[in-house]
Protein backbone atom coordinates (compact mmCIF):
# COMPACT_ATOMS: atom_id res chain seq x y z
CA UNK A 1 0.00 0.00 0.00
CA UNK A 2 1.41 3.30 -1.04
CA UNK A 3 1.19 6.18 1.36
CA UNK A 4 1.26 9.92 0.89
CA UNK A 5 4.11 12.11 2.07
CA UNK A 6 1.77 13.53 4.70
CA UNK A 7 0.91 10.09 6.09
CA UNK A 8 4.59 9.16 6.07
CA UNK A 9 5.39 12.03 8.42
CA UNK A 10 2.32 11.82 10.66
CA UNK A 11 3.46 8.93 12.88
CA UNK A 12 6.96 10.31 13.29
CA UNK A 13 6.63 12.39 16.41
CA UNK A 14 10.23 13.55 16.20
CA UNK A 15 9.60 15.41 12.96
CA UNK A 16 9.09 19.15 13.06
CA UNK A 17 5.40 20.03 13.24
CA UNK A 18 5.92 23.06 11.05
CA UNK A 19 6.68 20.81 8.08
CA UNK A 20 3.14 19.43 8.18
CA UNK A 21 1.83 22.98 8.56
CA UNK A 22 3.67 23.91 5.38
CA UNK A 23 2.20 20.97 3.52
CA UNK A 24 -1.31 21.84 4.71
CA UNK A 25 -1.08 25.40 3.38
CA UNK A 26 -0.28 25.29 -0.30
CA UNK A 27 -1.56 28.81 -1.07
CA UNK A 28 -0.65 32.22 0.30
CA UNK A 29 -3.32 32.13 3.01
CA UNK A 30 -3.48 33.59 6.53
CA UNK A 31 -0.96 31.06 7.80
CA UNK A 32 1.77 32.37 5.49
CA UNK A 33 0.68 35.99 5.74
CA UNK A 34 1.47 36.11 9.45
CA UNK A 35 5.13 35.38 8.65
CA UNK A 36 5.45 37.25 5.36
CA UNK A 37 7.87 40.21 5.61
CA UNK A 38 6.30 41.93 2.60
CA UNK A 39 3.06 42.44 4.55
CA UNK A 40 4.85 43.88 7.59
CA UNK A 41 7.43 46.32 6.23
CA UNK A 42 5.60 49.20 7.91
CA UNK A 43 6.12 47.52 11.31
CA UNK A 44 9.91 47.46 10.92
CA UNK A 45 11.23 50.53 12.74
CA UNK A 46 14.96 49.85 12.81
CA UNK A 47 17.25 49.78 9.76
CA UNK A 48 18.17 46.29 8.56
CA UNK A 49 21.30 44.85 7.02
CA UNK A 50 20.31 42.28 4.39
CA UNK A 51 23.07 39.82 3.45
CA UNK A 52 22.72 37.28 0.66
CA UNK A 53 24.60 35.68 -2.21
CA UNK A 54 24.11 35.76 -5.94
CA UNK A 55 23.74 31.96 -5.78
CA UNK A 56 21.62 31.90 -2.64
CA UNK A 57 18.23 30.20 -3.03
CA UNK A 58 16.73 33.23 -1.26
CA UNK A 59 18.42 35.92 -3.34
CA UNK A 60 15.12 37.10 -4.85
CA UNK A 61 13.45 37.34 -1.44
CA UNK A 62 16.43 39.19 0.04
CA UNK A 63 16.40 41.84 -2.66
CA UNK A 64 12.62 42.12 -2.46
CA UNK A 65 12.80 42.66 1.29
CA UNK A 66 15.57 45.22 0.93
CA UNK A 67 13.53 47.19 -1.58
CA UNK A 68 10.39 46.80 0.50
CA UNK A 69 12.02 48.16 3.65
CA UNK A 70 13.57 51.05 1.75
CA UNK A 71 10.20 51.98 0.27
CA UNK A 72 7.78 51.08 3.06
CA UNK A 73 9.75 50.80 6.31
CA UNK A 74 8.00 51.90 9.50
CA UNK A 75 10.35 54.79 10.26
CA UNK A 76 12.46 57.32 8.40
CA UNK A 77 15.60 55.55 9.64
CA UNK A 78 14.39 52.17 8.40
CA UNK A 79 13.67 53.59 4.95
CA UNK A 80 16.84 55.65 4.72
CA UNK A 81 19.49 53.40 6.23
CA UNK A 82 18.48 49.83 5.38
CA UNK A 83 21.29 48.24 3.37
CA UNK A 84 22.04 45.09 1.37
CA UNK A 85 25.35 43.26 0.88
CA UNK A 86 25.65 40.82 -2.01
CA UNK A 87 28.55 38.64 -3.07
CA UNK A 88 29.36 35.51 -5.10
CA UNK A 89 28.02 33.33 -2.27
CA UNK A 90 25.56 30.52 -1.69
CA UNK A 91 23.18 30.15 1.24
CA UNK A 92 25.19 30.63 4.46
CA UNK A 93 28.46 30.00 2.63
CA UNK A 94 30.46 33.21 2.19
CA UNK A 95 33.74 31.61 1.11
CA UNK A 96 33.51 32.80 -2.49
CA UNK A 97 33.72 29.22 -3.73
CA UNK A 98 30.98 27.35 -5.56
CA UNK A 99 31.66 23.78 -6.58
CA UNK A 100 34.49 23.99 -9.13
CA UNK A 101 34.30 27.79 -9.28
CA UNK A 102 36.58 29.92 -7.12
CA UNK A 103 35.98 33.67 -7.24
CA UNK A 104 39.27 34.44 -5.51
CA UNK A 105 40.27 35.28 -1.93
CA UNK A 106 38.99 38.85 -2.27
CA UNK A 107 35.44 37.51 -2.43
CA UNK A 108 35.55 35.62 0.88
CA UNK A 109 33.92 36.85 4.08
CA UNK A 110 37.25 36.98 5.94
CA UNK A 111 38.87 39.23 3.35
CA UNK A 112 36.02 41.74 3.26
CA UNK A 113 35.49 41.61 7.03
CA UNK A 114 31.86 40.55 6.84
CA UNK A 115 31.61 39.65 10.53
CA UNK A 116 32.98 43.03 11.60
CA UNK A 117 30.59 44.72 9.20
CA UNK A 118 27.70 43.06 11.00
CA UNK A 119 29.06 43.92 14.45
CA UNK A 120 29.69 47.54 13.50
CA UNK A 121 26.25 47.76 11.95
CA UNK A 122 24.45 46.73 15.11
CA UNK A 123 26.73 48.85 17.26
CA UNK A 124 25.84 51.96 15.27
CA UNK A 125 22.17 51.87 16.17
CA UNK A 126 21.64 53.54 19.51
CA UNK A 127 18.69 53.77 21.82
CA UNK A 128 17.83 55.22 25.17
CA UNK A 129 15.76 53.32 27.74
CA UNK A 130 14.01 55.80 30.00
CA UNK A 131 11.57 55.74 32.89
CA UNK A 132 9.36 58.80 32.71
CA UNK A 133 6.12 60.36 33.87
CA UNK A 134 4.14 63.50 33.09
CA UNK A 135 1.24 65.50 34.48
CA UNK A 136 -0.20 65.63 30.94
CA UNK A 137 -1.93 63.01 28.83
CA UNK A 138 0.59 63.38 26.03
CA UNK A 139 4.08 64.84 25.72
CA UNK A 140 7.41 64.28 23.97
CA UNK A 141 10.74 62.95 25.21
CA UNK A 142 13.81 63.81 23.18
CA UNK A 143 17.38 62.55 23.49
CA UNK A 144 20.58 64.06 22.10
CA UNK A 145 23.99 62.41 22.08
CA UNK A 146 26.84 64.90 21.78
CA UNK A 147 30.63 64.99 21.91
CA UNK A 148 31.74 67.70 24.37
CA UNK A 149 35.28 69.04 24.08
CA UNK A 150 37.57 70.47 26.78
CA UNK A 151 35.93 73.90 26.47
CA UNK A 152 32.41 72.59 27.01
CA UNK A 153 31.44 72.92 23.36
CA UNK A 154 29.16 70.07 22.26
CA UNK A 155 28.96 68.62 18.78
CA UNK A 156 25.76 66.77 17.95
CA UNK A 157 26.23 63.12 17.00
CA UNK A 158 22.67 61.81 16.89
CA UNK A 159 19.24 62.45 18.31
CA UNK A 160 15.77 61.00 18.56
CA UNK A 161 12.26 61.61 19.84
CA UNK A 162 9.30 59.66 21.13
CA UNK A 163 5.81 61.12 21.20
CA UNK A 164 4.15 59.31 24.07
CA UNK A 165 0.83 58.77 22.34
CA UNK A 166 2.72 56.63 19.81
CA UNK A 167 4.88 54.76 22.34
CA UNK A 168 3.34 51.40 21.42
CA UNK A 169 2.19 51.91 17.84
CA UNK A 170 1.96 54.49 15.09
CA UNK A 171 -1.37 53.01 14.01
CA UNK A 172 -3.32 54.18 17.03
CA UNK A 173 -2.85 56.69 19.83
CA UNK A 174 -2.64 55.74 23.50
CA UNK A 175 -2.72 58.69 25.87
CA UNK A 176 -0.88 58.69 29.18
CA UNK A 177 -2.23 58.42 32.66
CA UNK A 178 -0.93 61.54 34.45
CA UNK A 179 1.59 60.65 37.15
CA UNK A 180 2.06 57.05 36.00
CA UNK A 181 5.63 55.91 35.35
CA UNK A 182 6.29 54.47 31.89
CA UNK A 183 9.31 52.62 30.57
CA UNK A 184 10.03 53.83 27.04
CA UNK A 185 12.66 53.39 24.35
CA UNK A 186 13.82 56.35 22.27
CA UNK A 187 15.51 55.53 18.96
CA UNK A 188 18.61 57.74 18.81
CA UNK A 189 19.48 56.67 15.25
CA UNK A 190 23.10 56.00 14.29
CA UNK A 191 26.59 57.36 14.73
CA UNK A 192 30.25 56.42 14.53
CA UNK A 193 32.56 58.61 16.59
CA UNK A 194 35.93 58.55 18.31
CA UNK A 195 35.87 60.52 21.56
CA UNK A 196 39.26 62.17 21.81
CA UNK A 197 41.24 62.44 25.02
CA UNK A 198 39.71 65.09 27.25
CA UNK A 199 36.33 64.90 25.56
CA UNK A 200 33.17 63.75 27.33
CA UNK A 201 29.99 61.98 26.30
CA UNK A 202 26.98 64.20 26.90
CA UNK A 203 23.40 62.94 26.87
CA UNK A 204 20.64 65.55 26.92
CA UNK A 205 17.06 64.55 27.67
CA UNK A 206 14.34 67.10 27.08
CA UNK A 207 10.70 67.38 26.05
CA UNK A 208 11.14 69.35 22.85
CA UNK A 209 13.52 69.63 19.94
CA UNK A 210 11.80 72.30 17.86
CA UNK A 211 12.15 73.04 14.96
CA UNK A 212 13.78 69.65 14.34
CA UNK A 213 10.45 68.09 15.37
CA UNK A 214 7.10 69.80 15.53
CA UNK A 215 5.85 70.99 18.88
CA UNK A 216 3.56 68.99 21.13
CA UNK A 217 0.71 70.91 22.79
CA UNK A 218 0.69 68.28 25.57
CA UNK A 219 -3.09 67.93 25.35
CA UNK A 220 -3.36 64.77 23.30
CA UNK A 221 -4.82 66.78 20.45
CA UNK A 222 -3.28 68.22 17.29
CA UNK A 223 -1.45 71.53 17.10
CA UNK A 224 -3.05 72.06 13.71
CA UNK A 225 -6.52 72.29 15.21
CA UNK A 226 -5.88 73.87 18.62
CA UNK A 227 -5.57 77.50 19.66
CA UNK A 228 -2.68 78.76 21.74
CA UNK A 229 -4.99 79.09 24.73
CA UNK A 230 -5.48 75.32 24.71
CA UNK A 231 -1.78 74.49 24.91
CA UNK A 232 -0.54 72.98 28.19
CA UNK A 233 2.82 73.26 29.91
CA UNK A 234 3.97 69.75 30.83
CA UNK A 235 5.80 68.90 34.04
CA UNK A 236 7.80 65.83 33.06
CA UNK A 237 9.97 63.65 35.26
CA UNK A 238 12.91 61.43 34.26
CA UNK A 239 13.61 58.72 36.83
CA UNK A 240 17.06 57.33 37.56
CA UNK A 241 17.24 55.05 40.59
CA UNK A 242 17.53 51.37 41.47
CA UNK A 243 13.93 50.66 40.47
CA UNK A 244 14.00 52.88 37.40
CA UNK A 245 17.45 52.55 35.78
CA UNK A 246 17.17 54.98 32.89
CA UNK A 247 20.14 54.58 30.58
CA UNK A 248 21.48 55.06 27.09
CA UNK A 249 22.82 52.04 25.23
CA UNK A 250 26.06 53.13 23.60
CA UNK A 251 28.05 50.18 22.21
CA UNK A 252 31.79 50.54 21.92
CA UNK A 253 33.76 49.16 19.00
CA UNK A 254 37.20 48.00 20.08
CA UNK A 255 40.16 49.08 18.00
CA UNK A 256 41.32 46.30 15.75
CA UNK A 257 44.91 45.18 16.09
CA UNK A 258 46.96 45.22 12.91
Amino acid sequence: MRQTVRNYFLPKKHNAKYYLDWMNHSVFDDYWKQFSPKLHYSEIKAPAMNVSGLYDIFVTSTLRNYRGMRDHGGSENARKYTRVIMGPWTHMDFSGKLNEFDFGPESGENNIGLINMKIDWYNHWLEAKLFVSSDCRDTDFTVKLTDMDENGVSRLLSDGILRMRYRNSMEKTELMEPGKIYEITVDVAATANTFLKGHKIRVSVSSSNFPRFNRNTNTGGSIFFETEEEYRKAENVLYHDADHPSCIILPVVKKQQN
